[in-house]
């Protein structure tokens, strides 16, 4: 009988055994898991709580610039922008421009700045901003406009680069500009300039002048313009 009992207490044997390798599998599955967690981490777009932050001032509320911004953050996990916002102002007290040397003289200025559209090359003129130079290289310059990137440079440095650029003009048939294959608004500076005198002269008021001036130019453009 006793014979019999230890080998029925076999199976039980095996059993707690069974029972004693459930911890390794638990260990197994863990590790697995947290491989899967930091593969998932790794992936680009996922938020990383170690990322470096980089601070962009702005001075638009541009669209464009926002979804750049995101699509950068979505591209890489090892930095992130945050877009810091701007104002520019007539007041000393709450111009945005001054505020933002301030804070770079400082040592708690941005890492990036659009400027927006509002740029003045008195912006950059306290040479504040790194010159961009040496990170565009040979391949960089040639990629872009020679005589913009001349026109954006100050005392042969390069403090903002612009991101485009867009020309206005107008064009028109040849019959309707007797026989000139070019032209200048010269033609529409002069009415600008004969209706001025007219108001300076006290001919006529400010108001009688400005109707005077957009009346006749837009005749002027719509005979010879398309």
């Amino acid at each position: 009988q006793e014979a019999q009992q230890g080998e029925e207490a076999q199976p039980g044997q095996e059993a707690q055994q069974g029972e004693e390798a459930q911890p390794g599998q638990e260990a197994q599955q863990g590790q697995q898991a947290q491989q899967g967690q930091e593969a998932q981490q790794e992936q680009p777009g996922q938020q990383n709580p170690q990322a470096e932050v980089l601070v962009l001032a702005a001075f638009d509320q541009s669209p464009f610039l926002r979804k750049q911004v995101e699509l950068y953050n979505a591209s890489q996990n090892d930095y992130r922008i945050e877009i810091k916002q701007y104002e520019r102002s007539e007041k000393p007290e709450e111009d945005g421009v001054l505020r933002l040397q301030r804070e770079t003289v400082s040592g708690n200025g941005p890492d990036l700045i659009d400027f927006g559209n509002g740029y003045n090359t008195s912006d950059i003129v306290g040479k504040y901003t790194e010159d961009l130079s040496p990170y565009m290289g040979e391949e960089g310059r040639k990629a872009c406009f020679e005589n913009i990137l001349t026109a954006f440079s100050y005392q042969e440095g390069l403090y903002a680069v612009p991101l485009g650029f867009q020309l206005n003009s107008f064009a028109g048939r040849t019959r309707n500009l007797e026989g000139r294959s070019s032209w200048t608004d010269r033609r529409i500076y002069r009415i600008f300039l004969d209706e001025a005198a007219n108001y300076f002269g006290g001919a006529k008021g400010l108001e009688e002048t400005a109707d005077v001036i957009q009346a006749r130019v837009s005749m002027y453009v719509a005979e010879r313009v398309d």
